[in-house]
């Protein structure tokens, strides 16, 4: 049945059922069929159905089963508009009404849509003739919410709910859901630097798949699960099975005609002949990603296979085809929604710059590079924030209780636990998960609240700014849970050498802040070197091997504080000037008269 077949046929039985929940169905399955190309329609749709669904059940009560489709097709129409949040907040009730009502088996003669721009990792199909189901159960609710987090990068929570929609699928016997589950796991496990369970992940959906009829749904799946496998075995540098796995998913891709699938798995490709050192064939798989995702409107992906092209090109020091391909990239990059890749083009630009020895470009690209990471990092911890909140907000509480008659205990019970809830994501908030210390936020407080109790006969006040040195190199040969190891690490030591009324934080990815209160310049650098050596003279153990770390600093002081940002920024020009110098030092600035000096 094509689409408009479709909805011909759901128009037609809109006109002749009088069962007020049977029209509820008939409603959600019309926004379903008219949210990828009536938008407008689609939504005047779902709140009609909102409106009877609430009074469609026997006796005038809630149609639970209509509110649940209802609340999950407004979710998508949100996200379609980039309204994270709010679709958030529609899926958690669902979740809630999923709780109350029976589980929804299976029912094959009703088609489903779930569509790749919601399952930004999964399969899913914008051809509404793809999926077999009977409607939205409680495995399709938690499978969103999952697939909306990791959106929204909030991976821990993201995890918790595609577990939990994969319990649900096999309660529900819904094989071809586990599996659609399976696929999403393997990719979030892949973001959470745990290829070994991506895999274990992965290999469990091709096995439920081999039992099913292979219609193109099926195939579509099936290349998405492989081409993500390809995408762990390169993190576990097991290349050689990454390029079975992208050559058998491109295959599949062909198959079907899905350009958007082609233009991943090329990029896939690429990335796994680079770690076979066959740089001609990797070349090649990035150049044919990039035509294949401009062929269809793929920005995303063309961005990233020109970054990947022009890094290979550094790596093979052809610099001056790396730089122009690099350009292209920034210059075609949206900063507003690619942040991340912003700064990833412009690290590797300061590399191309640094090697051509134009070290002003080079330094352009750096400062641009890290201070895009901190926003990135920054935002990544309030859009953290911002879910959890959502998750315990008032209102939902309050919109609960309206709609399922809770009892005034109830509700106070639940307002109570909120604000628990409250004081915890409160404390939260000041610190960095990663390495137990202050984060920015946390810093910034703490600083604010010593500097209330300034006294003008204090010897002085010193801001320090470091980071680790080639970072990026670590994370490149020993992966980025290494990487994390490193950071855990040197905030451990230097927590250590720091006195107890110092101020200690994490500014942003590899960068830490130290704020001195009543400290004299001498004792600044007293302590600047400490945390030098503590970290220089010993090396770290990675994945059983020693490597030598080491730090640069900036050092900011002044004998009264008039203006801490001004301050930081200070620290951080200092620092530059460290990274300049040869790196392993420490550059002083005076905030009242400007002076540089250089330690070994």
């Amino acid at each position: 049945m094509n689409h408009a077949t479709t909805l011909a046929a759901l128009h037609a039985a809109l006109a002749e059922i009088h069962n007020p929940m049977q029209h509820v169905d008939v409603l959600n399955r019309l926004v379903a069929e008219l949210r990828l190309v009536d938008h407008e329609q689609a939504w005047a749709l779902n709140h009609q159905a909102e409106g009877l669904a609430r009074m469609a059940g026997d006796d005038g009560k809630p149609y639970t089963q209509g509110l649940i489709d209802c609340f999950y097709w407004r979710s998508k129409l949100l996200f379609s508009e980039q309204s994270y949040h709010q679709a958030l907040t529609y899926l958690f009730r669902a979740s809630k009404l999923c709780q109350l009502t029976p589980p929804r088996q299976p029912n094959p003669h009703w088609l489903d849509i779930l569509d790749t721009s919601f399952q930004s990792a999964s399969l899913g199909s914008e051809d509404s003739d793809a999926f077999l189901a009977s409607g939205i159960h409680s495995a399709a609710v938690h499978n969103a919410l999952g697939v909306l987090l990791i959106v929204l990068g909030n991976y821990t929570e993201a995890l918790q709910y595609l577990q939990r929609a994969k319990r649900d699928a096999i309660q529900l016997n819904d094989q071809w859901f586990e599996a659609l589950v399976c696929n999403n796991l393997g990719f979030l496990h892949c973001e959470l630097q745990s290829p070994e369970i991506a895999l274990n992940d992965l290999a469990h959906g091709l096995r439920l798949l081999e039992a099913m009829a292979q219609f193109p749904a099926h195939l579509r799946m099936r290349a998405e699960i492989l081409d993500n496998s390809g995408r762990a075995a390169c993190a576990l540098k097991q290349f050689e099975q990454a390029v079975s796995y992208g050559e058998q998913a491109l295959a599949l891709y062909h198959e079907i005609d899905w350009q958007h699938g082609q233009a991943e798995c090329h990029n896939n490709l690429g990335l796994a002949y680079a770690g076979l050192d066959q740089q001609n064939r990797a070349i090649e798989h990035f150049m044919q990603a990039y035509e294949l995702a401009c062929g269809s409107n793929n920005i995303h992906e063309a961005i990233e296979a020109l970054i990947r092209h022009g890094v290979l090109l550094n790596r093979i020091k052809h610099y001056q085809a790396a730089r122009v391909i690099l350009e292209q990239a920034l210059i075609s990059v949206n900063p507003t929604i690619n942040q991340q890749k912003v700064y990833r083009a412009h690290q590797a630009l300061a590399d191309t710059y640094e090697a051509l020895g134009d070290f002003k470009a080079s330094l352009k690209h750096y400062k641009a590079y890290y201070e895009l990471k901190d926003t990135v990092f920054n935002e990544q911890s309030v859009r953290r924030m911002q879910v959890l909140q959502t998750m315990y907000r008032l209102d939902e509480a309050r919109n609960q209780a309206a709609l399922y008659h809770l009892q005034n205990d109830d509700l106070h019970q639940q307002l109570a636990d909120i604000q628990q809830i409250n004081l915890q994501l409160a404390e939260w908030a000041k610190t960095d998960s990663l390495t137990e210390i202050l984060n920015r936020r946390g810093l910034y407080e703490q600083i604010d609240l010593a500097l209330q109790h300034q006294q003008t006969d204090a010897q002085g006040w010193a801001w320090i700014m470091f980071d680790i040195d080639f970072f990026k190199a670590i994370n490149d040969s020993y992966g980025h849970d290494s990487g994390d190891e490193v950071l855990r690490g040197i905030a451990q030591r230097a927590r250590l050498v720091l006195r107890h009324s110092d101020v200690f934080g994490r500014y942003g990815g590899e960068e830490f802040l130290v704020f001195l209160p009543h400290t004299s310049m001498q004792e600044a650098i007293v302590i600047a070197e400490r945390l030098r050596t503590a970290i220089a003279n010993t090396p770290y153990v990675v994945k059983q091997t020693a490597v030598n770390v080491t730090i640069s600093l900036g050092i900011a002081w002044t004998e009264q504080v008039d203006d801490p940002e001004r301050l930081t920024q200070l620290a951080d020009q200092a620092l530059y000037r460290s990274k300049a110098a040869g790196r392993n030092c420490y550059t002083i600035e005076r905030f009242d008269a400007p002076v540089s000096q250089l330690s070994a």
